[in-house]
């Protein structure tokens, strides 16, 4: 069973708009901030930009082999350690560039986001974004 959305999105008052199919059960990206100025600090005082996932599932999902990027030639940019993602569970990843993969502590990407846009996915083992 698949679940359809239609998603937009506002980013620096342009509308991007996409409908998408994916399976019932999915990790998904709610939020993003590019530009974390104030908002919220990570382990290290810094204010990094940050991805937040969704397990709007009931099954737990086992991260292992997924991945982020912001770079639809480059899936496989940043992979997620073996982290478990329970069903209604929210996980924030930092895209600090600090390319941080302990699954006993705080996530960082290898990358930062673009404050001027830029893609951003979450990709799953068999490199199909979500």
């Amino acid at each position: 069973m698949q679940i359809c959305r239609f998603f937009a999105i506002f980013a620096l008052g342009v509308a991007l708009t996409a409908f998408s199919c994916i399976p019932a059960g999915a990790v998904i990206i709610t939020e993003f901030q590019a530009v974390n100025d104030l908002t919220a600090p990570d382990s290290y005082g810094e204010f990094s930009d940050w991805i937040e996932l969704y397990n709007d599932g009931s099954e737990s999902v086992d991260l292992d082999g997924w991945f982020l990027t912001d770079n639809d030639s480059q899936l496989d940019k940043w992979r997620f350690p073996a982290v478990t993602i329970l069903p209604g569970e929210i996980l924030v990843v930092w895209a600090s560039g600090f390319d941080k993969t302990d699954p006993a502590a705080e996530l960082h990407t290898n990358f930062r986001l673009a404050d001027d846009g830029e893609y951003l996915a979450l990709v799953t083992p068999d490199m199909r974004p979500v």
